[in-house]
Order: structure tokens, then C-alpha cells, then sequence
């Protein structure tokens, strides 16, 4: 575990995969190395997030979702 302030300072990481055991094990590969993830199984979910304000240093993007917009988020 990380210290208080150490956690504030973490790098942000998006992850969009909709393989859910592919998700959660890059998220905890992720957190284990000091990264805030957030984890969508949709692209759609990951521009609501965008849309709200939320930003990231690094985002780790499935190009092959199930509905077909993972090459299309990558300009975003």
C-alpha cells in the first residue's frame, strides 16, 4: 500500500477492455505499479467519463470490442 501522499500523486490510467478477466487482471497489474485506474468494459462508458471531466496520463484500449469501437476511440 501505498503512503497518503504518494497516492495523491499516482498516475491516472483508463482501461476499456470488455474481456472482464482481462480487465480486472491489467487493473490490479496497474494498481500494483502505483496507477488510479479506471476500468470500462465499453467505449461508450469511457467517454461518459471524459465527458464528465476526468482525464488520465495513460489509456490501455481493447481494439477488438465486441461492438466495434475500439479503433474509432483512438483520436479521443
Amino acid at each position: 500500500m501505498m503512503p497518503s501522499d504518494a497516492a495523491s500523486e499516482a498516475f491516472r490510467a483508463i482501461l476499456v477492455d470488455d474481456d472482464e478477466l482481462y480487465r480486472e487482471a491489467i487493473s490490479g497489474e496497474l494498481e500494483f505499479h502505483g496507477f488510479t485506474v479506471s476500468a470500462f468494459p465499453t467505449g461508450e462508458q469511457m467517454l461518459a467519463h471524459l465527458d464528465s471531466g476526468a482525464s488520465a496520463e495513460v489509456t490501455v484500449l481493447d481494439c477488438q470490442l465486441e461492438s466495434g469501437l475500439g479503433d474509432d476511440l483512438l483520436p479521443v
